[in-house]
């Protein structure tokens, strides 16, 4: 069997090959997403630092969201905060222990207030836009450099 030369395009073949290739982009997205899901559902957690590093996590996600999409409707991203706070309270059901807030004066289910402020989180996301477009614009006005 005769040697391919280096610069010669082919399948890859083995355990590095791929069937197809996705775009670097979607499996960026899909990297916000679970990060957006899991701090979600860390917002809830009875362990005071961890649920205010979700908090944090989450706003921050939000805002960068906003200013990667650049487009309005980036605000659907809000609706996994709303899952995630649905998941919460579904482990709080089924008593995990780090979800487990029966013991609080009078625990009641957080998905119901969560999807009360739903545009908070979408108005986070509609800030990043904004914040996106006005970068693109001031960096596109701004003169080339002259070297």
């Amino acid at each position: 069997m005769a040697a391919r030369e280096p610069s010669t395009p082919g399948p890859r073949v083995g355990a590095g090959a791929t069937k197809s290739p996705r775009p670097p982009r979607q499996g960026a997205r899909r990297l916000r997403a679970v990060v957006l899901f899991v701090a979600g559902v860390l917002v809830f957690t009875d362990y005071f630092p961890v649920a205010i590093t979700a908090f944090v996590t989450v706003i921050a996600m939000l805002l960068a969201i906003g200013v990667l999409e650049r487009r309005l409707r980036a605000v659907a991203w809000a609706a996994i905060v709303a899952v995630s706070a649905f998941v919460g309270d579904v482990l709080w059901q089924l008593g995990w222990e780090p979800f487990d807030r029966s013991t609080d004066y009078e625990s009641i289910p957080q998905t119901p207030f969560v999807l009360i402020a739903l545009p908070v989180p979408m108005a986070l996301v509609a800030v990043g836009v904004a914040a996106g477009a006005l970068y693109h614009r001031l960096r596109s006005r701004a003169p080339a450099d002259e070297h």
